[in-house]
């Protein structure tokens, strides 16, 4: 069982819909993954369009 290491909230002017932001804050935590040195990590998301692409290799 993992435990709780970080989050974060940004705003993304321009950005309307839950399939615009989705990516952009996947991305985001994904750089802050990176930046953190953390190899192993757990992404969630409830924008189920977002997730059927990233299992697709979509985005």
């Amino acid at each position: 069982m993992g435990s709780f290491v970080q989050a974060c909230t940004m705003i993304f002017p321009f950005v309307v819909t839950a399939a615009e932001c989705e990516p952009t804050a996947m991305k985001h935590a994904l750089a802050l993954a990176l930046s953190n040195g953390f190899e192993r990590v757990i992404f969630e998301s409830d924008c189920q369009q977002v997730v059927n692409a990233l299992h697709n290799d979509c985005l």
